[in-house]
């Protein structure tokens, strides 16, 4: 289906800036690759030649560092450091406390 059939203008504009559309696309793809586990996600990208290119991947890990592992790559995540974040909400008070602590 034509996703801009009744919008040519949006359909101009999204040619124009096809490749900023395309940086877009896959930082939100990231975004679901890191948070959501225990889902495999690939993002391929089909060349001129009709080889596919892996953009993309996550192999439905159990944990966010293992998807971070696959999505940015071992030694993005050895320089990185990461915290974990403990949020408590009281339900008889309009307070929320967090406390972070390394991972």
């Amino acid at each position: 289906s034509n996703l801009f059939h009744s919008l040519p203008v949006r359909q101009r504009e999204f040619q124009k800036h096809i490749k900023k559309e395309f940086v877009k696309l896959i930082q939100v793809l990231q975004g679901y690759a890191i948070v959501t586990t225990n889902v495999r996600i690939t993002c391929t990208n089909i060349l001129k030649s009709n080889k596919k290119q892996v953009i993309l991947a996550s192999n439905g890990n159990s944990t966010i560092h293992e998807n971070v592992t696959n999505v940015f790559g071992t030694k993005q995540v050895k320089d990185s450091c990461f915290l974990r974040m403990d949020v408590f909400v009281s339900p008889w008070q309009h307070v929320c406390m967090c406390r972070y602590s390394k991972w």
